[in-house]
């Protein structure tokens, strides 16, 4: 599936959501779940997570 060409109202529906949970977790500090699902939800996304040690020490921060 990687390097496939998806539609672009597929794509935006996919960003935006991403977009949304990003939002929701570090600016509301919500719940912002779709961040944590392994694997996506989306068929057409792959996460690789990069230094999560470092992420870890961020999650509890929240800013007023």
């Amino acid at each position: 599936m990687i390097g496939t060409v998806i539609d672009a109202s597929r794509g935006f529906e996919i960003m935006s959501a991403y977009t949304r949970a990003f939002l929701d977790r570090y600016v509301r500090g919500t719940d912002g779940a779709l961040l944590a699902k392994q694997p996506s939800p989306f068929r057409e996304v792959v996460i690789d997570r990069f230094g999560s040690d470092s992420m870890r020490e961020h999650d509890s921060t929240v800013l007023p």
